[in-house]
C-alpha cells in the first residue's frame, strides 16, 4: 500500500506565557502530535520551553501505513523587555543604544552615545546624594554639557570605595558637590583616576550606567528583585519587528547579602538608592551587610540581566536550582546541551581556607582573562591577567606570592577575615566570597 501524504506546518510563533491550546493543524486529520511540551495533542507553553522545538505529527490510514511531517514550533517570552546598557557603552562615544524614546529619536536613524546622553541629561544627573540625612549633602552632579566629559572618564575600574571627603554615615561637615570643571576635571574630586582619565572606582561607574539606564528605561527602576539568581532571555530592539532570534537562558547571580539586607524583595531603584547612600557615605556596611564590592556586583548583575534589552522570565531564591556545576573533564559530554557550559563558572575551595587554596574556572572559550582579589576595605590583594584554555583551569594558590604590600609571603599569609575574588573577560564579572581562617 502506498504511504499517506501527510502535511503538518506551523506557521506563528506562540507566547511563553500563552494557555495550553490543541494542536489541529496537520493533513489528513485524526493522526497524533508528538515532541516537547505535547500531551495528548495539546502544546503546553511555559518560560521553561522558550526557544525552537520540533514537533512531529504522524498519521496511520486504514491500511495501517504511517507517515508523518515535521516543523518548529517556536516559544518566545512576550512580555515587555527591560533594556541596560554598560559602562562600556556610555563610554563610547559612537555607541548604538538598543532602547531610546521613539517620540523624540527617529528609529531609522538611531542616536549616538553622544545623543542619547544630550536627552538623557537634559535634567541634571545627581550622584551621591545622601537621602538619609536631612543637613547634609555629597553629590556628585552632571549636566547636558557635560557629555564629552562623562564619555572620557567612563568606564570606571578599580577598588569600589566611597566618594573622597565623606567621613562615615551622615558625618561630612557640610554640603560637598563635585562637578567637571571647564577643564574636563572632576572638583573636588571624588576618587583617583586612572592615566587613561577614567574613575579609578567601578562603584561610581556602575552607579552611573546603571540610573543612566533607568532615565532610558523608566520602566527598568520599577523592576522587582525577589531571588538571587535572574534568569532572563532576548528581547528586541526599537526597529525590531522580532523578537531576537537569540532564546538562550542568561543566568545572573547577584551577591546574597543583598536580598539578605532588602528582605523578601527589592526594586531595581532601591539598588541605585543604595549605590548613591554607599558613595555618600549615608550607608557605611557593617557585619553581614552588602559590602561596597558586593553593591557593585549587584549593579553588574542588572545590567548583565538586561543588557540590551533582555525579558525576565524567572528569579529563585533557590541556590541549587541553577548552582554550579563541578566536574572532571573527562565527564563532559561535549554534545551536552546545558546553559551552564556556555558560561563562566569559578569555584573557590576550600572555603573557608588556611593551609590550602585553589580556584577552578570553566570557561567555554579560550582568551585572555583578569581576576582580581580585594579585601573588605576596597584594598586590591592581587592582581593579574592570565591565559585560560577552554573547560576547566586549575590554578594553586599556595605558591603564588601575593602582591608586595604583604611582602615576603603568599596569599595563605593574608590576614584572618573575607575576601572578594573576581573574575573579568572584558564583558562580564563573576564574583566569590572567601573568608581566611588561622590554621588549626
Amino acid at each position: 500500500w502506498p504511504l499517506p501524504e501527510v502535511e503538518f506546518e506551523f506557521n506563528d510563533s506562540i507566547c511563553a506565557e500563552d494557555p495550553a491550546f490543541e494542536i489541529t493543524t496537520g493533513t489528513p486529520a485524526g493522526g497524533d502530535y508528538s515532541g516537547t511540551g505535547v500531551i495528548d495533542n495539546w502544546f503546553y507553553p511555559s518560560v521553561d520551553l522558550i526557544g525552537n522545538h520540533n514537533i512531529t505529527y504522524t498519521y496511520t490510514d486504514s491500511n495501517g501505513c504511517s507517515s508523518s511531517a515535521s516543523d518548529t514550533m517556536k516559544v518566545r517570552g512576550c512580555e515587555v523587555p527591560h533594556c541596560a546598557q554598560s559602562q562600556g557603552y556610555w563610554g563610547n562615544f559612537n555607541g548604538v543604544p538598543c532602547y531610546f524614546d521613539s517620540t523624540y529619536f527617529d528609529t531609522l536613524n538611531p542616536p549616538n552615545t553622544a545623543e542619547l546622553l544630550e536627552y538623557l541629561l537634559d535634567d541634571d544627573l545627581v550622584v551621591g546624594d545622601i537621602s538619609n540625612c536631612t543637613d547634609k549633602d555629597r553629590s556628585f552632579r552632571i549636566t547636558d554639557s557635560d557629555v564629552s566629559n562623562l564619555l572620557a572618564v567612563m568606564p570606571a575600574g578599580g577598588p569600589s570605595k566611597p566618594f573622597f571627603g565623606h567621613k562615615g554615615s551622615c558625618s561630612v561637615s557640610s554640603d560637598l558637590t563635585s562637578y567637571f570643571n571647564g577643564s574636563g576635571n572632576i572638583v573636588p574630586s571624588i576618587s583617583r583616576m586612572h592615566r587613561s582619565g577614567r574613575i579609578k572606582n567601578t562603584l561610581i561607574g556602575q552607579t552611573i550606567a546603571v540610573m543612566l539606564s533607568i532615565r532610558n528605561d523608566n520602566s527598568l527602576g520599577d523592576v522587582e528583585i525577589s531571588g538571587d539568581i535572574l534568569v532572563s532571555v532576548a528581547g528586541a530592539c526599537i526597529g525590531d519587528s522580532m523578537m531576537s532570534p537569540d532564546t538562550s537562558k542568561r543566568y545572573s547571580s547577584i551577591p546574597t547579602s543583598i536580598l539578605d539586607y532588602f528582605g523578601s524583595s527589592y526594586t531595581v531603584q532601591d539598588l541605585v538608592d543604595l549605590a548613591n547612600n554607599a558613595l555618600s557615605g549615608a550607608y557605611k556596611p557593617s557585619g553581614a551587610d552588602p559590602s561596597y564590592t558586593e553593591i557593585t556586583m549587584a549593579l553588574d548583575k542588572i545590567i548583565d540581566a538586561f543588557h540590551d534589552c533582555r525579558l525576565l522570565i524567572d528569579q529563585t531564591e533557590n541556590k541549587n536550582k541553577y548552582t554550579q556545576r563541578w566536574f572532571d573533564e573527562d565527564d563532559v559530554d561535549p554534545t551536552e546541551d546545558v546553559a551552564w557550559l556556555n558560561e563562566m563558572n569559578m569555584k573557590v575551595h576550600p572555603n573557608p581556607f588556611s593551609g590550602e587554596l585553589t580556584f577552578s574556572i570553566y570557561v567555554p572559550t579560550a582568551g585572555d582573562y583578569r581576576y582580581t582579589i580585594y579585601d573588605m576595605l576596597g584594598k586590591t590583594v592581587y592582581d593579574v591577567d592570565v591565559e585560560l584554555r577552554a573547560g576547566l583551569n586549575t590554578f594553586d594558590f599556595s605558591t603564588i606570592p601575593a602582591k608586595k604590600v604583604f611582602k615576603g609571603t603568599n596569599l595563605l599569609g593574608l590576614p584572618d577575615g573575607m575576601y572578594f575574588i573576581l573574575l573579568n573577560d572584558g564583558e562580564s564579572t563573576l564574583m566569590q566570597k572567601a573568608i581566611k581562617t588561622a590554621e588549626d
